[in-house]
């Protein structure tokens, strides 16, 4: 996508980032040698870049295109709050040259399609959709049917929830976006209730658990200080978490025909995706970082779904390793292998995956 798709999609208000993954910082110093001056691009790229976006259209850090704050402002924030985790590595010429190059290189006439090249083609991190859907079709494990969500008899108004909030200071807006509207940030506005003095907004939700955050003036990320569960959001944050429970008389909800749905059993603590604000879709790349929580959470998936597909082994791998293991394995990585990689694997591979399947303890 070309940079010039996003530019005006808005990140966080602030200009810090939650994100402890930032750039190393080059040195303060100005040169590189006898009157060698250091591009501001270059500064602005490792320093910057990781949390407001290689063109400024933010990510984990706000939006810098066309940005209402002056060149001295934008200065004396660079110089004492910048780079997140690092404050103090860029002070002086290096904030200056910085805010220089951001008010005049990123604008919308700036910034426009005729002058910003294609970015490069890059890999990014699978979106639990998109994991989910893969893990299924490798293991052939399909979804299982789903029941209506409120059993016959159900008070109808069981399946409304409202969510309130009272900011600690005057907000123009507060939207509620979460796992139940695509993490839109205008999607679901609230409204304000004078009499308490708080947003509110009722939806229908059917049975199930969601996270959600307020978006406080378009831009401010918070969680729910009224919830009663949480979990991390992959960036340092939170997310608040909603469970609703609406069968007949208290009842537990029917559990889906064919028993507990193996994939999303196994693939529901993964963290949800972020995404500057304004932007669509669930596949950003700039705000898919792997964190530790996501290392944790695919190491526990993986071993969930090894556990589900333990019992029919030769059903995925084609064959009978008892009997034979190295033609096993040698079917296992060739077949197997080749939906995995969506090629054709080299005769290295084919050496490296097949001992792990001759050279294993246990060949199940």
């Amino acid at each position: 996508m070309r940079p010039s798709a996003v530019v005006f999609l808005c990140g966080l208000l602030s200009l810090g980032c939650d994100s402890a993954d930032v750039a190393p910082a080059p040195p303060s110093s100005d040169t590189r040698g006898p009157g060698a001056t250091i591009d501001p691009a270059l500064r602005y790229a490792a320093m910057c870049a990781s949390c407001h976006g290689e063109a400024g259209e933010g990510g984990l850090g706000s939006r810098l295109v066309d940005s209402a704050r002056s060149v001295e402002q934008l200065t004396q924030i660079i110089d004492e709050r910048m780079p997140q985790g690092n404050p103090g590595a860029c002070r002086g010429t290096c904030a200056s040259s910085i805010a220089q190059y951001i008010k005049t290189r990123f604008t919308s006439q700036a910034l426009s399609c005729a002058t910003v090249a294609p970015s490069a083609r890059r890999l990014r991190l699978l979106t639990r959709r998109e994991y989910r859907a893969t893990v299924r079709d490798l293991l052939d494990l399909p979804a299982p049917s789903t029941p209506p969500t409120t059993p016959p008899g159900t008070d109808p108004s069981c399946g409304r929830h409202r969510f309130a909030y009272s900011p600690p200071s005057a907000a123009r807006s507060v939207h509620v976006a979460g796992s139940f509207n695509g993490w839109s940030p205008t999607a679901w506005p609230m409204t304000w209730v004078e009499g308490v003095r708080e947003w509110q907004s009722e939806r229908e939700l059917p049975d199930g658990t969601y996270q959600y955050k307020f978006v406080v003036d378009g831009s401010q990320w918070v969680s729910d200080p009224r919830a009663t569960a949480s979990m991390p959001d992959g960036f340092g944050g939170q997310n608040s978490v909603l469970t609703l429970r609406c069968a007949d008389a208290g009842a537990p909800a029917p559990a889906p025909p064919g028993g507990v749905d193996p994939v999303e059993e196994a693939t529901r603590s993964l963290p949800v995706e972020s995404r500057p604000q304004g932007f669509a879709f669930d596949d950003n790349a700039d705000t898919a970082l792997v964190t530790s929580v996501h290392v944790n959470e695919y190491l526990r998936a993986g071993r969930s779904l090894t556990a589900a597909v333990s019992s029919r082994l030769r059903a995925v791998v084609g064959c009978e390793a008892s009997a034979d293991r190295a033609a096993c394995a040698n079917t296992l990585v060739r077949g197997f292998g080749t939906r995995v990689f969506r090629r054709a694997l080299s005769a290295a591979e084919m050496q490296r995956y097949g001992a792990l399947v001759t050279g294993a303890r246990d060949v199940d």
